[in-house]
Parts: structure tokens; C-alpha cells; sequence
């Protein structure tokens, strides 16, 4: 059961038929200050906020001069330990316009204390049972979410996944699941998260998204990164990935049947399945005791998959074109990049592999050039991107024999690599790194090491 707080500002009473309100329905409910059990007060709404996993904050004029300063302490607390979507605010006679510059854009509901028919007022009760509603209305509702602020954030709620238990079935615990796939390899964080993995007990549709996450996962530990073989005959990978895309349709179509359109994280998780599944059919292909014919079997299926793949990716942008989440560049950027090389490696078909390269840097630049701006102060995955893109930009720059962007690309791996020997940089890095300086020596870029 969830914990929640209320904070209040001046109107005590409204907080308190609310409290009452949610007791009645089986909430735990911690009223903001009370009775002082600490020398200071501030100590105790703190030790208040930390104990609960949601908020409601009852944001109204106070005294006749604004806000109440309190309230405003407490919500700038709250915006910074909580994740946003746990944080409810009800604008009472207030606009969002209202706000403060810092708190543009945060989720918030607008009501009233006048009633429409006869210009009255509404009694604390009839407006605690509209809050109630509300509250409940949109625990349900799907908030918009800037997916790569998880990656941004993944070394905080990484932390959050091993400790928070009360989560466990909320939309937001699946989406740190189902991003922290993509998360945890930018991090180095792989073994840890699959750590992590092991210790929920998940069960119906938070169940099978820690079991997809298991296999996406294990995809990439088992390989080495991609750098190694997986045995045909022995990862079962495959199977529990289709069986989980089985069970996927069979969702979506009963959901359809009532007029219940899919999840965006529903779409992203689709995405996912078909990526991993390419992924797991190039993988084989690196087994040498693969057949001829199981070789053209798993060649087939990865095009298939990649193709499958980008076709989402198309129906999830659409639903992202008010956004400028980054996540759809990035799965664009890896999309392509994995068919670039299908088609290079295995096909042999080098018209495809230049068309799918080019797609893969482009995307792969607006990425990084994006995430930089939207996130300045992450200079660590600012730079994971950058180096990806460069991965990207200098075997199309082979491709090309583009020597003077060579140059430039040989430059900036000689200042990540001097930086790498000050700072001991990740594993992540120096693999990123090794990959720049390989495309360097084939195009016969001599760097000082």
C-alpha cells in the first residue's frame, strides 16, 4: 500500500477532509507538519516526505500574499528527491501561469472553489471528494515522459530498483526496467542491473518485463558485448523473446477489442523484442558450427527482425512528434547501425551498408548534439555519444576515403585518450575508444599513443 503526503498552505481543513477521504478508501496517509517530535520542524516534513513514495500538494493563496513559503519549500524538496510523476499538484483558484519559472511545466491539475450553476462556493468536502478523484483518475492516466531523462538519471535510480519495494507494480518501476536495458550498457551497469533483476518478484505484466530484461540483458553479457559468439544450440534467449511477443499480441489485440490504445511503453518494449531478436540471429552467426542452411535461416531472420524494428520505430515516432525525447534517435541510430553491418558482414551488399551507415551517423549525431543540450551537465554520457557517433562518422569516412574528417576524428580519440590515462575511464570507454582507433589505422591514421 502506498504512503502518501499532504502538503498544505493555509488551508489545514481542505487537508484534512482529504486525509479522512483517503483513510475511508484504505490509504496510508502522512499529513504535512503536525504536532513538532524534533527539536526543528523542518527536520521532521523531511524524515515526513522520505517516508512516502507519493505526494499531494494543495497549492493555494495564502493570507491573501501568495504562496506559503512552507509549501513552497516542501515542493521544491519533493521536485527535487522525487521522480515527477509521484508528485500530484492541485491548483486551487491558481494557473499553471502562476508558477514560478522553475516549476514551469511540472504535472499539475487545475480546479476551483466556485461552483458553475449557482457562483457559490464548495464546501471543503465536495472539493477534498474532487482532489480524491483526480488523484485517482490520473494514477491510471499516461503522463507524458522524457524517456532518456531515466538514462540521464540511471546512476540514481539504479539505486532506486534495489531499494524501493513499494514501486514494484507502478507504470514507473516498468519504465525504469524496460529503459534501464538501454541505461545500464551506456553505464557499464549490466552485471549490476542484472543483479538487481534477480532480486525482484515481480508477478503479471511487471513479472514478464523483469523477465525481458533478464534476456536482453544476458544477450549482452553472454556475448561480450556483441564481441563473441552465442551457440545456436544452447541460448534459449530466442524462444523466451518470442514467447514474450506472442503474449504481447495477444494483449494488444484483447486491448484493441476495447478500444484501449497500447502504451507508449508498450511500443517501446515491442521495439526492443524485434531489436534483440536481430541481434540474437547475428550473434549466431558468428557460431562456426553453424550449418549452411541454419547460416541463411538466421541471415533471413535478422533482416527480418531489423526491418520489423524500423517500421516501429516509425509508429512510435509519430506519437513522439510533440516531444524532443532523444530516445527515438537513439534507437534509430543503433537500428541502423546493426542492419548497416548485417547487410556489410554478412550479405555483402555494399549499396545497403552505405544507405543504412549514413542513417546511423545522422541519427547518431542529432543524438548527441541534442542530449548535450537538453542534459549540459552530463558530460559522462555526453561524451559515451559523441564517441558512438565518431564510431559511426569514421567508417563512413572509410567508406568515403574521406581523409581530412579522418584528421579530425584522430584529433579528439587522442584527447579522450589522454584523458582516459589521467582519469582511468571506464571499461565502456577504452572498448569505444579501441573501436575509433581501429577504423583510424585502416585509413592509415598514425596516432600517438
Amino acid at each position: 500500500m502506498s504512503n502518501i503526503f499532504i502538503g498544505w498552505g493555509g488551508n489545514e481543513t481542505l487537508a484534512q477532509k482529504l486525509e479522512s477521504k483517503f483513510k475511508e478508501n484504505g490509504h496510508n496517509i502522512v499529513m504535512g507538519g503536525g504536532a513538532p517530535n524534533q527539536m526543528f520542524v523542518g527536520n521532521q516534513i523531511i524524515e515526513q516526505m522520505k517516508s512516502c513514495d507519493k505526494a499531494i500538494l494543495l497549492v493555494e493563496n495564502y493570507k491573501n500574499i501568495g504562496f506559503s513559503t512552507n509549501l513552497m519549500y516542501e515542493w521544491g524538496y519533493l521536485v527535487g528527491y522525487k521522480r515527477m510523476k509521484r508528485i500530484h499538484v492541485f491548483l486551487i483558484d491558481k494557473h499553471k501561469s502562476d508558477l514560478p519559472s522553475d516549476l514551469e511545466g511540472v504535472w499539475a491539475e487545475e480546479l476551483t472553489r466556485k461552483k458553475s450553476d449557482d457562483g457559490g462556493e464548495k464546501s471543503d468536502d465536495e472539493l477534498a471528494d474532487e482532489v480524491y478523484r483526480l488523484f485517482e483518475n490520473n494514477l491510471n492516466k499516461e503522463l507524458p515522459v522524457n524517456y532518456f531523462k531515466i538514462i540521464d538519471d540511471w546512476q540514481y535510480i539504479s539505486r532506486d530498483l534495489e531499494s524501493d519495494k513499494d514501486c514494484y507494480n507502478s507504470t514507473e518501476f516498468e519504465e525504469y526496467i524496460v529503459i534501464g536495458c538501454l541505461a545500464a550498457y551506456y553505464y557499464n551497469d549490466n552485471q549490476r542491473f542484472r543483479d538487481s533483476l534477480d532480486r525482484i518478484s515481480g508477478r503479471g505484466r511487471t513479472g514478464e518485463i523483469v523477465s525481458f530484461a533478464k534476456t536482453y540483458v544476458d544477450v549482452f553479457l553472454k556475448s561480450g558485448d556483441m564481441a563473441n559468439a552465442l551457440l545456436a544450440d544452447e541460448f534459449m534467449a530466442e524462444q523466451r523473446i518470442q514467447r514474450i511477443l506472442n503474449r504481447r499480441k495477444e494483449t494488444v489485440s484483447f486491448s484493441n477489442g476495447g478500444g484501449k490504445q497500447p502504451s507508449v511503453l508498450d511500443d517501446i518494449i515491442d521495439i526492443l523484442c524485434n531489436d534483440i531478436l536481430g541481434l540474437i540471429n547475428l550473434l549466431y552467426l558468428k557460431d562456426a558450427g553453424l550449418t549452411e542452411q541454419r547460416k541463411d535461416d538466421c541471415k533471413n531472420n535478422a533482416l527480418k527482425y531489423f526491418k520489423d524494428t524500423i517500421k516501429l520505430i516509425d509508429k512510435l515516432e509519430e506519437r513522439f512528434k510533440d516531444s524532443n525525447d532523444c530516445l527515438i534517435y537513439l534507437l534509430r541510430s543503433y537500428i541502423y547501425n546493426d542492419l548497416a553491418h548485417l547487410y556489410k558482414d554478412v550479405i555483402g551488399n555494399n549499396e545497403e551498408y552505405a544507405k543504412n551507415l549514413e542513417n546511423s551517423v545522422e541519427n547518431r549525431f542529432i543524438l548527441w548534439d541534442n542530449f548535450k543540450r537538453e542534459f549540459p551537465t552530463n558530460v559522462y554520457m555526453s561524451d559515451k555519444l559523441q564517441q558512438e557517433y565518431l564510431i559511426a562518422f569514421s567508417e563512413q569516412c572509410l567508406l568515403k576515403n574521406d581523409s581530412s574528417s579522418m584528421s579530425f576524428i584522430a584529433a579528439q580519440y587522442k584527447k579522450w585518450k589522454d584523458e582516459a590515462k589521467r582519469k582511468q575511464k571506464t571499461e565502456y570507454t577504452n572498448r569505444l575508444l579501441l573501436r575509433i582507433k581501429e577504423n583510424l589505422d585502416k585509413q592509415g591514421q598514425f596516432v600517438e599513443e
